[in-house]
């Protein structure tokens, strides 16, 4: 989970800046706040103690940014549902990585319906 943590400080942290600067604020808060809940659970690992943050907390702020980045950023939005569901079953037990997965999908579907052709 600490390199999990530190890939998504390092390969994320960008994408939040980069929806802060193209004004895409909703996102860029939604992304940041991903960035934030790893670093913390990151830096509790790193020290050797247990993650303040439960894993299957970790997925409200991932599904929020993944609905959040489908409504802004259209078929590219949509692209991030991959990683959303692979974080889930690398990370959680097969129970709350199905319900995980499931909640993505309900959340993914109705936008992408709407608003992608």
């Amino acid at each position: 989970m600490y390199l999990l943590a530190i890939a998504i400080i390092v390969f994320i942290s960008p994408f939040a800046a980069l929806d802060f600067f193209e004004g895409h604020y909703a996102l860029g808060v939604a992304t940041f706040a991903v960035v934030i809940c790893f670093c913390i659970d990151g830096y509790a690992i790193h020290r050797g103690r247990k993650p303040p943050i439960d894993f299957k907390y970790l997925l409200l702020p991932v599904v929020a940014a993944i609905g959040i980045s489908l409504t802004v950023n259209g078929m590219h939005g949509a692209l991030w549902c991959y990683p959303g569901v692979l974080l889930c079953y690398f990370v959680l037990p097969r129970r709350w990585a199905v319900a995980g997965s499931l909640s993505l999908l309900a959340v993914a579907a109705p936008i992408v319906l709407t608003s992608l052709g």
